[in-house]
């Protein structure tokens, strides 16, 4: 996966903007990440793009709330098995995944 822009500083003016059954695409993110509570995020970042470009724009997301760190490392290392079962090369480029847990 090529990446085309690059997140400069942090994220704000963040929100919750959907929650569960009612994210549209909440079947096909359990289906392929798990179960969990799936939050829609969206907020206000600055990019830098590969031709040098800064811009301002609004990003969304989707997080999950997981019941437990363990939880969420279970995850990380089912997704990569699978990768491996699809051919996946194990130095492939990946998405990156923040785990953020307090407990």
């Amino acid at each position: 996966m090529v990446k085309d822009f690059e997140i400069i500083g942090e994220i704000t003016n963040t929100e919750t903007i959907a929650v569960g059954s009612s994210i549209r695409i909440s079947k096909r993110l359990k289906k392929i990440y798990g179960d969990g509570r799936w939050h829609k995020l969206k907020g206000i970042a600055k990019l830098s793009l590969l031709d040098g470009t800064i811009c301002r724009v609004e990003i969304h997301w989707y997080e999950m709330s997981l019941q437990s760190l363990s939880d969420a490392i279970n995850l990380i290392l089912e997704d990569w098995r699978e990768d491996a079962l699809r051919g996946v090369p194990s130095d492939a480029v990946r998405e990156i995944i923040f785990v953020s847990y307090t407990g």
